[in-house]
């Protein structure tokens, strides 16, 4: 039994496609012909919106471009504008350094003169206090003198006038 619902419904299948063969061998080739007129011109209006808007993205892609080119020169120009000012600053930094630097080399090449010159004034300044000490124990010892001979003119004015004058 299983053989014949098989080879039934085989049967059926082979029908339906011999049917379908049958109703295309029916048709006209004036159908076929239109069909593909039809195809061909739904072809040709999908073609030209395809034309028509690659024409539209390659002008924005155009633009796009040129919006870019603009961009990285307007950035290349504001970055070379800043090396410039960067340039500028280092340039002035390195002149301000150039001039310590020379003024430093003069100092270091008169060393030996102003070390000669401070060792001279160090010998100043302590032949200075050796001088100022000899001065100030000749300024005391001159005091004490002068308050000696002070007493003496104070004790030879009394004594002037506390003796008896001679007549004469």
């Amino acid at each position: 039994m299983i053989d014949l619902e098989y080879l039934e419904s085989e049967r059926k299948k082979l029908w339906s496609k011999l049917l379908e063969i049958e109703s295309d061998l029916k048709k006209k080739t004036s159908e076929y012909e239109s069909e593909a007129k039809q195809s061909s011109r739904k072809a040709s209006e999908y073609k030209n919106k395809c034309e028509l808007t690659k024409n539209e993205a390659l002008t924005i892609l155009e633009k796009l471009n040129l919006l870019s080119a603009e961009i990285d020169k307007s950035i290349v120009f504001n970055q070379i504008n800043a090396i410039k000012e960067f340039e500028s600053s280092i340039e002035t930094r390195k002149s301000a350094l150039d001039a310590n630097i020379a003024s430093l080399e003069t100092l270091f090449e008169d060393y030996d003169e102003y070390s000669e010159s401070i060792n001279n004034l160090e010998n100043l300044v302590t032949t200075s206090e050796s001088s100022a000490t000899k001065i100030d124990a000749a300024f005391l010892q001159l005091t004490s003198r002068k308050k000696s001979t002070n007493s003496i003119m104070k004790f030879s004015v009394l004594y002037k006038l506390t003796r008896p004058h001679p007549k004469r």
